[in-house]
């Protein structure tokens, strides 16, 4: 998402969103909106699993992420 980020603004290219994961602290710097985890969380429900002894089946597990919006996103055209 960096490597195109710089590209989109280096083209003066204001028109394109772009999105990363996993909001690094380089995100919060570069402006990168980012779809954020909960690491801890993730790490312990792993942890837990693999204490509790998890067998197959394999078991579905959704966490909740959080949306960090920052300037490299813009509302559709025509919609701001």
């Amino acid at each position: 998402a960096f490597g195109g980020l710089r590209a989109l603004r280096e083209l003066g290219r204001g028109d394109v969103s772009v999105v990363g994961f996993d909001d690094v602290d380089a995100a919060r710097i570069a402006g990168l909106t980012t779809v954020a985890q909960r690491l801890r969380e993730k790490g312990e429900t792993a942890g837990r699993l693999l204490v509790e002894g998890a067998t197959l089946p394999a078991r579905e597990f959704i966490l909740p992420v959080e949306l960090r919006v920052r300037d490299s996103t813009r509302p559709p055209v025509g919609q701001g």
